[in-house]
């Protein structure tokens, strides 16, 4: 009965969030988007991060590698109910390998293994398999929804393309050949998680447009973060945004360690997150 009623709720709320064919989107109300954060305060974090693992991403890919252990030891060893899966999206024209799944682990060395075991692959057209990656994510998030309902879900999605089928002329996309819509995986994807960040691992203008797209910043749930060509930045990053989903608190005390050392890169990680300049900073989730 009980997976029943999870079950229900969470249908419910995508439909409630255009997740669900025939029904209209809507914003989540900042009333109730502050009362599910505060009765999550304490709740287990699922943290699911999607890279592209296309060949152009090797640097993006390589930097968490390098620093995979320091990020590790900062998320499970100075937090508590964290659980993270990176896993790998390229095209389907990689057969097997355009999607790389991994479990949630909570362990420094399984983390290391897993951004290890990411393979590079040489992907098709221009745009990617990003409209799969969105349904495989959203399909994960809804069963920890049903199993753990009160449980905090982030998505951070890490590219430097677009998903098929986006209206645009100017760079090759042979469509999804399993026929999914990016707009409804991607609507359904952030019904079920509860925060979505996408990373922008590129500079080229029309692409940075296009990934614009892909969020709606009137959201208080999700954000594109321009990284660009700062790839240095990205182990941070990570830190902070599963920081910012376990609590902004959090998140502010990290950025202040950061900037003892490093103050201009705790200024540049703020800023990706939308975090005014201030002692201390105040994000948009909260």
């Amino acid at each position: 009965m009980a997976t029943e009623d999870a079950r229900k709720r969470l249908e419910d709320r995508l439909r409630g969030r255009g997740a669900l064919l025939g029904e209209a989107s809507g914003a989540l109300p900042s009333g109730a988007f502050a009362e599910r954060l505060a009765a999550q305060k304490d709740a287990l974090v699922y943290v699911i991060a999607e890279y592209d693992v296309t060949k152009s991403m090797d640097r993006y890919i390589s930097i968490v590698e390098q620093n995979i252990r320091e990020v590790g030891e900062e998320i499970f060893e100075n937090e508590k109910g964290i659980k993270v899966a990176i896993c790998g999206v390229g095209d389907h024209s990689d057969g097997e390998l355009w999607l790389q799944r991994n479990d949630f682990t909570s362990d420094v060395s399984t983390l290391d293994a897993q951004i290890r075991g990411i393979r590079r692959t040489n992907g098709g057209d221009d745009a990617e398999a990003y409209e799969c990656g969105f349904k495989e994510a959203a399909g994960v998030a809804s069963e920890i929804k049903i199993a753990h309902p009160t449980s905090k879900i982030a998505v951070v999605f890490i590219g430097d393309s677009i998903p098929h089928g986006m209206q645009q002329s100017q760079y090759s996309d042979n469509g999804c050949p399993d026929g999914v819509d990016y707009r409804q995986s991607l609507a359904h994807l952030k019904a079920a998680a509860d925060f979505f960040y996408f990373v922008g691992a590129t500079e080229v203008p029309t692409i940075v447009s296009l990934q614009k797209t892909l969020i709606d910043p009137t959201k208080p749930n999700e954000r594109y973060v321009p990284l660009g060509s700062m790839v240095g930045d990205l182990p941070e990053l990570l830190i902070a945004t599963i920081k910012q989903t376990r609590d902004p608190a959090h998140l502010a005390d990290y950025l202040k360690q950061l900037g003892a050392g490093d103050p201009s890169k705790a200024g540049r990680v703020g800023g990706y997150l939308g975090l005014p300049p201030g002692d201390p900073p105040i994000g948009k989730f909260t």
